[in-house]
């Protein structure tokens, strides 16, 4: 009986959706279709990155360093020659700190974005100096709209400054102090004193020339005194020896003899504290490149670090101590080719979570 309803029941497929119901299209003439709720459009490309503040500003420098450089060369005034560059008007520059440049900008600088920021503005500041030199005026005082909020508030005052000068006491003594890594040096340098008694004691007759002359005698002893003796430079390298080869006379210039000159390092000998010659040869660097080896007495006082770092500290002092007593530009320029004015801002790298040192890992085992 169950099976003769099913098979009276029509044969009808039911389906889970709705019927729609149908509209004749003459009743959706004036009906508006609907939309999807539009978000509204960034108002800077840089909207979604994480700083969007300090892009926008990035980006806009760029484009005033793009127009500025276009308008120069319209002008043919890009590129320069190098002895048209060196006769742009001097207009010195300091921008702000990196803090107060973060509250500019209404976001936190890190050093790497910091430097980019003042990379750009160098290079704007370089258009202005050409424009200004050039006699456009329009472009150098639009350039310096662009620039005045990035200036240092204190412009004047901070490019007029004179470096403070460390004078010499009265014994004609410079006092220096120098750093490298953890290591600090307190330097004193007196210049040695010309002793013309023992020239004239004796008698021209009774003279007898020795076989190297007086100026080769005594720049002998004094590298005897700074690195010891010659039995024990026999197993320095070659190249550490003429490194540390002071600028001799000719033997027919005759040359007063001088008091021995001495580097002691915390009261020791420098070939007893030092006895690698490359700490030896870094130290009396700034004297060989300026040719004033035997010149100075140096008496340094170093604490902290190793002897790396304590060499490099002498270093660094003795450098600043060679300006003092000879204030010469070409000595400065000497040093400062050399990097030895500043402080080397090298330091050792911290030792990391985990890992045997700063970068060293573990040796992966199997089992």
């Amino acid at each position: 009986m169950r099976g003769l309803q099913l098979l009276a029941r029509p044969a009808i497929r039911g389906y889970a959706s709705t019927a729609r119901p149908y509209v004749p299209p003459a009743q959706l003439a004036n009906v508006a279709p609907a939309s999807a709720p539009q978000k509204p459009r960034p108002e800077s490309p840089s909207f979604f990155t994480v700083r969007p503040a300090y892009y926008d500003q990035l980006y806009e420098l760029n484009q005033a360093l793009s127009l500025s450089r276009r308008a120069l060369r319209s002008q043919c005034l890009l590129p320069l020659p190098p002895f048209a560059r060196d006769a742009l008007r001097p207009m010195p520059s300091m921008w702000r700190t990196r803090g107060d440049l973060s509250d500019v900008m209404s976001t936190p600088l890190s050093n790497t974005r910091y430097k980019s920021i003042t990379s750009v503005l160098d290079q704007l500041h370089e258009c202005r100096r050409i424009a200004w030199t050039a006699g456009s005026l329009e472009l150098a005082v639009g350039i310096s709209d662009v620039l005045t909020s990035f200036e240092h508030r204190n412009l004047d005052a901070v490019t007029n400054r004179k470096r403070k000068e460390r004078p010499l006491d009265e014994h004609g003594r410079s006092y220096t102090v120098g750093r490298r890594k953890t290591s600090s040096a307190r330097v004193w340098m007196i210049p040695v004193q010309h002793d013309a008694s023992a020239s004239t004691s004796a008698p021209a007759s009774e003279t007898v020339a020795p076989p190297p002359t007086p100026a080769q005698a005594s720049v002998n002893n004094d590298i005897d005194a700074l690195f010891g003796s010659s039995a024990d430079r026999t197993s320095e390298p070659a190249s550490t020896a003429l490194a540390a080869a002071p600028i001799l006379s000719s033997p027919a210039q005759s040359a007063p003899p001088v008091k021995l000159a001495e580097v002691l390092v915390n009261n020791i000998p420098i070939h007893e504290y030092f006895q690698n010659p490359t700490d030896r040869a870094r130290i009396v660097r700034p004297l060989t490149l300026t040719g004033s080896l035997p010149a100075y007495n140096i008496f340094a006082i170093v604490r902290g670090g190793g002897l790396s770092g304590q060499s490099g500290a002498i270093a660094h002092a003795i450098s600043k101590g060679i300006v003092v007593h000879d204030a010469r530009q070409e000595i400065k320029d000497i040093l400062k080719k050399a990097k030895l004015l500043r402080r080397d801002p090298r330091m050792v790298e911290r030792k990391k979570t985990g890992l045997e040192k700063a970068r060293k890992r573990r040796a992966w085992v199997r089992r």
